[in-house]
């Protein structure tokens, strides 16, 4: 076809759409079950014979399609964002019944950037914030005890999100002042003057009856506890008027989570720090084994 050709067949194509209107686009949406497919086609209408422009574009899975808008409704865009409001989104997995999002066979890598607002965890192997782990004392029981009594000398210790077993008593260190809060059985230890995740230490308010120094430490880690150091047993008897302790003297009490072997001038044995009698500057060491097969008995009280 010459250009002569081609100009008169444009002129009565513009003289058609004069008439008859510009050609009109349709939106075709068709779904198969057999395939689980959903196939959108956009015809251009066929003018002198000639077919404009066709679009066919297939989404997978049972979504439905908005005719000519080629977005499917599970789907919307804003601006820069995407979204979908509805139900819970799966990758790795065709069955994300047990979160809004469920990654499945791989890991989510998040390139630096942080994981926010998170609820507090209910499930061992769920994910915590910073706060809740010092608060809870993330750290295990030996950790802790080093930080009561090494740490260049500074006390680390926290006190935790609990409940303790039995009546007692919180102390904390903040904002250039040691504060306390007594409290009655089945108390948390949230709320009050001393709060979880200050600088401070939870102690039992009565002494426990005696027994040898690994079967306490036992008990008391049967609760999430452990005995108490130096540092909060003299600290606590000298208050203990103040803070509602009881019976800080009269007995030895075991004072320390620790062990070392020991000379007792006629043979040699492992023994601990032991606080009390007479009164609170009253310590010696008692033994937690000696050559002999003597191993000593003596009150105690748990803190953590």
């Amino acid at each position: 076809m010459n250009n002569l050709s081609r100009e008169r067949e444009r002129e009565r194509e513009r003289e058609r759409e004069r008439v008859n209107g510009a050609p009109k686009r349709q939106a075709y949406s068709f779904f198969n079950n057999s395939f689980n497919k959903r196939l959108f086609i956009s015809l251009t209408a066929i003018t002198a014979g000639i077919l404009i422009a066709i679009t066919i574009m297939a989404f997978t899975g049972p979504g439905s399609l908005t005719p000519g808008s080629g977005d499917p409704t599970f789907w919307r865009v804003s601006g820069s964002n995407v979204y979908y409001s509805g139900g819970n989104v799966g990758i790795g997995t065709t069955t994300p019944t047990t979160g809004k999002l469920v990654v499945s066979g791989g890991n989510i890598d998040v390139v630096g950037n942080k994981l926010i607002n998170l609820a507090a965890p209910t499930a061992d192997n769920d994910a915590a914030t910073k706060a809740y782990v010092l608060a809870n004392a993330g750290t295990s029981i030996d950790e802790q005890i080093y930080s009561t009594t090494a740490n260049d000398g500074m006390y680390n210790n926290k006190i935790p999100n609990m409940t303790p077993p039995a009546a007692y008593t919180e102390v904390c260190f903040k904002s250039g002042a040691t504060s306390y809060d007594a409290h009655s059985v089945s108390e948390s230890t949230s709320g009050g003057n001393c709060v979880p995740g200050d600088v401070g230490f939870i102690i039992e308010k009565n002494e426990r009856a005696a027994n040898y120094w690994e079967l306490a430490k036992q008990t008391c880690l049967q609760y999430n506890m452990r005995l108490t150091e130096p540092f909060e047993w003299k600290l606590s008897c000298k208050n203990a008027a103040t803070w509602s302790l009881s019976s800080m003297t009269g007995n030895w009490e075991w004072a320390s989570n620790f062990s070392l072997p020991v000379y007792g001038g006629s043979g040699t044995g492992v023994g601990s720090a032991i606080f009390g009698s007479s009164g609170c500057g009253y310590a010696a060491w008692d033994w937690v084994g000696y050559g002999t097969g003597y191993e000593a008995s003596d009150a105690f009280r748990c803190a953590r």
